[in-house]
C-alpha cells in the first residue's frame, strides 16, 4: 500500500511514511486506499477476540509490505491487555481503552509503533531519536512504549506548567533513554519545534529523528482496531451492532480519523460524535465558523489537558479523506464543544446516576453524547484515559477523595524528576539533541 500527502502530491511507502512522517510538499501521510473488510467477516465477529480482530485488521492494511509472522507479533504486543466495553445503567456503553501500563489510550499506538521499528523499519548502523510533543499521556506513553530498546532515544518535550512533579516522577522510571525537556511556550510550540528539526535533519548521519505524535501515520493504524473491537463486543453482548453510534473525546483528532478509516473500510458504524473542550476549532470549522486552513487558533488550557491544542494535526487528513466536502462530513460526524462547567458537571452526573467514575477526556464524550438527540441505536463512548489519571481534579469535582495510581518503586521522593528546559525554538532543541544525544 502507497501513503499519500495530504496535499496530493508525494507518494511514499510504510517504511518511508514512518520514517519521514512529514511529507516534502508540507503534508502529512494518509493510506492511498483503504482496503474494506468482507461483509461475511461480521457473521462471527462476536466469538473473536482482541488479538483476532487486530491481527485481521492489520493484515488488511500492512499485509502487501509485512510478513503475517511479523504483524502477528507486533499486534501480540500492542493488544496484550483487556479492553472491556461496559454498559452503564443508562444504556450507554463505554470502551475502556485505559487499560494499559500508562493507563491511558495511546499505549496501543505507542507499543504498536515501537513494536513496528523494531522489526520492520529499522535502519542498520542509524540511532533513531524519537521525539514526542505531549501535555502528559502522549508523552508518558511513547516513553514507556520507547524504553529500554537499545539503541534508541525518546526525547519528550512538554509546554512549561503542563505536566506535575509526580507526572514528571513517572519518567525516572524509565532508564537513561527517556530525556524530558520543558519548553518556555504552549503545546502548538512544541509541535512545530518537532515539525521543523525531523523536517531539517540531514538523515544521512548517525541520528535519525523521527516523530511519534500523531503526525506519524503509524499512530493511526492500530486505533482503527478498537472500534471494530467494540462492534465485536456489541454483538457478543446481543445487541445488533449496525448503525452504532461513537462518541469521542477530540482534541489532536487521531481517534476521530481513525473511526472515519473505519467506516471506510466496512464497518457498520452510525453517527459520529466528537467532543471537543473549549479548543474547539474542530467544532467550528463543521459549523462553519472556522476557515479549515486557518492555524490561528491559540489553545486553552482546560481541565481536558490532554486535549488542549489549537490547530488539530490531524485536520488535514480529515478534509482529505473527505476531499474537502464539509456537507459529507457533517453527514457522517457532529460535533459538540463542552466547557469546564460541563465536564464538572458530566462527572457528577456520571457518579451518581450511572455510578460510574469518568476522568475529564472521557467525560467531554459523554457530555457531547448526551447533547445530541438520535446519535443511534446503540451509544459507544471512547473511555481515554483512566479517571485516576486525572485524580486530583476528580476528586475537587466530587468531593470525595480518588486513589491515584500507584507511582512505580524507583519514584519515591529521593527520585526528583529528571527535566531540562528550553526555548521554543526548533534551534535550541537541535541544540539539546547534539548535546545530550551520542549515537
Amino acid at each position: 500500500m502507497l501513503y499519500i500527502s495530504t496535499s496530493g502530491k508525494d507518494k511514499t511507502d510504510l517504511r518511508g511514511a514512518v520514517k519521514c512522517c512529514y511529507a516534502p510538499d508540507g503534508g502529512i501521510y494518509l493510506p492511498e486506499r483503504l482496503p474494506v473488510i468482507p461483509r461475511a467477516y461480521f457473521n462471527n465477529i462476536a466469538e473473536m477476540s482482541l488479538t483476532e480482530i487486530a491481527y485481521v485488521v492489520a493484515n488488511m492494511l500492512l499485509g502487501d509490505e509485512i510478513d503475517a509472522g511479523t504483524i502477528k507479533s507486533v499486534v501480540d504486543r500492542a493488544f496484550d491487555f483487556d479492553i472491556p466495553l461496559r454498559q452503564l445503567p443508562s444504556g450507554v456503553h463505554v470502551l475502556e481503552l485505559f487499560n494499559g501500563p500508562t493507563h491511558a489510550f495511546k499505549d496501543i499506538s505507542a507499543r504498536f509503533m515501537s513494536a513496528l521499528l523494531q522489526t520492520h523499519a529499522r535502519i542498520s548502523g542509524v540511532h533513531p531519536v524519537v521525539l514526542t510533543a505531549t501535555t502528559g499521556n502522549t508523552g508518558e506513553a511513547i516513553a514507556d512504549a520507547f524504553a529500554g530498546i537499545e539503541g534508541v532515544d525518546t526525547v519528550v518535550l512538554y509546554p512549561q506548567g503542563a505536566m506535575s512533579r509526580s507526572e514528571l516522577s513517572r519518567f525516572a522510571a524509565m532508564g537513561a533513554g527517556v530525556h524530558v525537556v520543558e519548553v518556555a511556550g504552549t503545546i502548538d510550540q512544541c509541535k512545530t519545534m518537532v515539525r521543523q528539526v525531523v523536517t531539517e535533519h540531514n538523515a544521512t548521519g548517525k541520528i535519525r529523528l523521527l516523530t511519534a505524535n500523531t503526525h506519524n501515520v503509524v499512530r493511526l493504524l492500530p486505533q482503527i482496531v478498537y472500534f471494530f473491537h467494540a462492534c465485536a463486543r456489541l454483538a457478543a453482548a446481543g445487541h445488533r451492532p449496525d448503525g452504532f453510534s461513537v462518541a469521542i473525546p477530540c482534541g489532536n483528532l487521531s481517534n476521530l480519523t481513525s473511526a472515519v478509516m473505519a467506516r471506510r473500510m466496512g464497518l457498520p458504524m452510525g453517527r459520529i460524535v466528537a467532543g471537543c473542550s473549549a479548543n474547539n476549532g474542530f467544532a467550528r470549522v463543521l459549523d462553519g465558523t472556522l476557515a479549515p486552513g486557518d492555524v490561528s487558533h491559540i489553545s486553552a488550557r482546560t481541565l481536558a489537558r490532554a486535549m488542549d491544542s489549537g490547530y488539530p494535526t490531524n485536520l488535514p487528513r480529515l478534509l482529505a479523506l473527505y476531499k474537502g466536502d464539509l456537507q459529507a462530513m457533517r453527514r457522517d460526524i457532529s460535533a459538540a464543544s463542552v466547557s469546564d462547567e460541563q465536564i464538572r458537571d458530566t462527572i457528577r452526573h456520571a457518579d451518581m446516576a450511572e455510578s460510574y467514575l469518568l476522568d475529564p477526556h472521557t467525560a467531554v464524550a459523554y457530555a457531547a453524547l448526551r447533547s445530541i438527540p438520535d446519535s443511534g441505536t446503540h451509544e459507544v463512548v471512547l473511555a481515554t484515559a483512566h479517571p485516576a489519571k486525572s485524580a486530583a481534579t476528580v476528586s475537587q469535582i466530587l468531593g470525595r477523595e480518588i486513589e491515584p495510581l500507584p507511582m512505580p518503586a524507583c519514584c519515591n521522593g529521593a527520585h526528583a524528576p529528571r527535566t531540562a528546559k528550553t526555548a521554543p525554538t526548533a534551534a535550541a532543541l537541535n541544540r539539546y539533541i547534539q548535546t545530550h544525544i551520542k549515537p
